[in-house]
């Protein structure tokens, strides 16, 4: 049997909704949006993660003609510590080859 988060039955989440907030939650899924992000006052954008840290999640309640969700902003916290060799590239298969040179060391000196 599945262990139910504290919030599963909270607030005015229904039908598909609570279902996916169960399997995300028995997933080992974080959902870190906790303001509305659209204009009529839900809660529609989500920021899911596993493992993965992030700092100064905003949503700015900016709307435009384009959309009428609002903007979601944040920083994934581990790419601030990489070498700036890493996170400083034009290609994605450089990008791709220096940041697994990376963690390679990492792993490495960690051993």
């Amino acid at each position: 049997m599945r262990s139910r988060p504290p919030w599963a039955d909270a607030g005015t989440c229904h039908g598909m909704g609570r279902e996916l907030k169960m399997e995300n939650h028995t997933l080992g899924f974080k959902q870190l949006v906790q303001h509305p992000t659209h204009i009529g006052g839900n809660t529609l954008d989500l920021v899911l993660t596993r493992g993965v840290d992030i700092a100064d999640l905003v949503v700015s309640s900016y709307t435009s003609a384009l959309s009428d969700h609002f903007l979601l902003t944040f920083q994934v916290v581990w790419w601030n510590e990489l070498p700036a060799n890493v996170r400083i590239t034009e290609l994605l298969t450089s990008f791709r080859k220096r940041l697994k040179t990376h963690l390679f060391r990492v792993h490495l000196d960690s051993a």
